[in-house]
């Protein structure tokens, strides 16, 4: 059995910026749901092998295809090259993010395509959680506007 492949970007979060507005006032931290957005496009820009979407295979926890993700980056909630949609199983945050962090993200796939996360600010873990991609997901269809 093959292990699998260790992958790691680093996200860098701007020093300032309108994602911390109100998110606290007097200790601004990122919020939750932007750290989220983060990994997710920095998961699809790493995996250029197609392994995010569950298709790839390695041995191993060496590192893998490296990725620099920066905190303007755009919300990712499909996979550009499958056209998977994003399921988020689980997703953890354990400790602030303040604004300037360098965090470093690592990531596996593992078995039945599930992609594991965790980031660290340092030796503090500040997220953890697991996703997968689902290409029988769809949106629902759109109604029409009632009069």
């Amino acid at each position: 059995m093959t292990a699998p492949i260790e992958y790691t970007a680093q996200l860098r979060i701007p020093a300032c910026g309108p994602m911390f507005d109100g998110h606290f006032p007097d200790y601004p931290v990122l919020p939750g749901a932007r750290l989220l957005d983060l990994v997710i496009t920095a998961i699809d820009a790493g995996c250029d092998d197609g392994s995010a979407a569950g298709s790839g295979s390695g041995s191993g926890s060496g590192s893998g295809s490296g990725a620099n993700a920066n905190a303007n980056a755009g919300v990712a909630d499909t996979d550009a090259r499958t056209g998977a949609f994003l399921q988020v199983h689980v997703a953890k945050f354990l400790s602030p993010v303040a604004p300037g962090a360098v965090l470093r993200l690592a990531w596996r796939v593992q078995a039945g395509g599930r992609i594991s996360f965790e980031c660290h600010d340092g030796t503090r873990r500040v997220a953890s959680g697991t996703l997968s991609r689902d290409a029988t997901q769809h949106d629902a269809p759109a109604r029409e506007p009632q009069r």
